[in-house]
């Protein structure tokens, strides 16, 4: 097979390097997980930004210093001097990852590398052999976000299925009112967790924990959600998710008139019920394909950025 390089309109010269190296590292297969190919060869990383920082998911993205306090999150590392950050808009939505040095906290850009054969049981398809619209979608992922979360370049394996899973994820997971984006991601936390979903509880576990800009919670929700630090009717709503996706034959008008007395809508009820079953699904595939959370998603939300003196 022919691999060409072809740059998506718009993409940064760094994000379309970036993407050109994860593509590269897939196909020599260099570097153990989630190491960059220089760093697994012994050489020193490529990829290093001036020292004004440009992050590399856009053409010209806000300094540190431009991004309000509570909008950038950091945390150590494990195993060196620098910190992994990540910048959120007003809704909670990740905007960027980028590393940070402890001196001065100047920005460099991260990409996603490391095997792929790591990611799941089944075939990571050439990124260039994919549908113009699954590819497109991929390098915007990685643009505004630093790295390509697993589940995309999984999916991707089965091209009308990705199309299929993502549109109903993103009409129930990016839908506006009834819920909020935090409790969408609640649910999902929960019955993931009940699930035994390795990838989900991970994943999802990072966007609740920015959403909800709560570090403690998700670790709270995947472990027991009746102990967590939650409204009644949060409690409410994941007691109903947990009965959906354990007991679903059990559901019945007493569980609808609970909800009613808590605020809970019809509509609201139905979007818990089918995000509840779209990740029924979800985790089942995940655990078939031995789906591996990235790296990076163990940090994100963890620590917010300390305020300055």
């Amino acid at each position: 097979m022919s691999h060409s390089r072809v740059q998506a309109p718009g993409r940064t010269r760094v994000a379309e390097e970036h993407f050109q190296l994860f593509h590269d590292s897939r196909r020599k297969g260099a570097g153990r997980r989630g190491e960059h190919p220089d760093v697994a060869s012994g050489g020193a990383a490529e990829l290093k930004p001036p020292a004004t920082a440009r992050a590399c998911a856009h053409a010209d993205p806000p300094s540190t210093n431009d991004v309000p306090e509570d909008a950038l999150h950091v945390a150590h590392h494990p195993g060196n001097d620098t910190l992994v950050g990540h910048i959120v808009d007003d809704d909670g939505d990740l905007l960027r990852l980028a590393e940070f040095e402890d001196a001065g906290h100047r920005p460099q850009c991260t990409s996603y590398t490391g095997l792929m054969d790591t990611i799941s049981r089944f075939p990571i398809p050439d990124l260039d052999a994919l549908p113009g619209d699954i590819r497109s979608r991929i390098v915007a992922i990685q643009e505004k976000s630093g790295f390509i979360p697993n589940v995309f370049l999984a999916w991707a394996h089965r091209p009308d299925e990705f199309r299929a899973f993502f549109a109903y994820h993103d009409a129930l997971l990016e839908k506006q009112g009834g819920l909020s984006k935090a409790e969408r991601e609640m649910i999902v936390v929960a019955t993931s967790a009940l699930n035994q979903c390795h990838y989900c509880v991970i994943a999802h576990g990072a966007i609740l924990r920015i959403r909800a800009k709560q570090p403690l919670l998700a670790d709270q929700v995947a472990v027991n959600y009746l102990n967590a630090e939650l409204t009644a009717r949060q409690r409410g709503m994941l007691d109903f998710a947990v009965k959906v996706a354990a007991r679903s034959h059990e559901v019945g008008d007493a569980d609808f008139a609970k909800l009613h007395a808590l605020g809970i809508t019809d509509e609201d009820i139905w979007d818990i019920g089918a995000i509840t079953a779209l990740f029924a699904l979800s985790n089942r595939m995940a655990n078939l394909m031995a789906l591996r959370p990235n790296d990076e998603f163990y940090l994100m939300g963890r620590v917010p950025a300390a305020k300055p003196a």
